[in-house]
């Protein structure tokens, strides 16, 4: 699906999270990535399915149709959860789905950029870490940040 889907992504100019991006980053582990087909290039899309849209990609004003969709018909990736996923649990003892796992569309909201296809982490998967986004830093003893590569004992 990414081959195909980053192929039909390329007119975004930008990814609008709902609720913010920062409490959507903190909150969600991971959220579905899908295309809608839509007669707007811009704001919230509808969708027909039992499920809570977190985000949405907005196409440049300038993005043509793709081919075989008809005139005046876009596709756009919304992210969104249901209501068996992890993070709408009401309580710790109720019956989640995807608890060690996630559903085959889900990615990180932490990896999805315009034009970009989200990917999986380890903590999408819930498996508690998450793969780096950006690279490590960490500070010396004198509180200089370091590189990752980078060993305080020889700054």
């Amino acid at each position: 699906m990414s081959d195909t889907l980053g192929q039909k992504i390329t007119d975004e100019v930008e990814i609008v999270w709902v609720e913010g991006e920062s409490t959507v980053m903190a909150r969600y582990d991971y959220v579905r990535q899908d295309l809608v087909k839509t007669s707007k290039k811009r704001g919230v899309p509808r969708i027909t399915w039992d499920a809570r849209i977190i985000g949405y990609a907005n196409l440049s004003l300038d993005a043509e149709p793709p081919t075989g969709l008809g005139s005046g018909r876009w596709e756009r990736r919304v992210f969104y959860v249901k209501p068996q996923d992890r993070s709408e649990r009401e309580t710790d003892d109720e019956r989640v789905h995807y608890q060690g796992s996630t559903p085959t569309e889900a990615v990180d909201p932490r990896t999805v950029k315009p034009t970009v296809v989200g990917t999986l982490t380890d903590r999408a998967r819930g498996r508690g870490g998450q793969a780096p986004v950006g690279p490590v830093l960490r500070e010396d003893s004198a509180g200089a940040e370091l590189g990752q590569d980078q060993d305080p004992s020889s700054s």
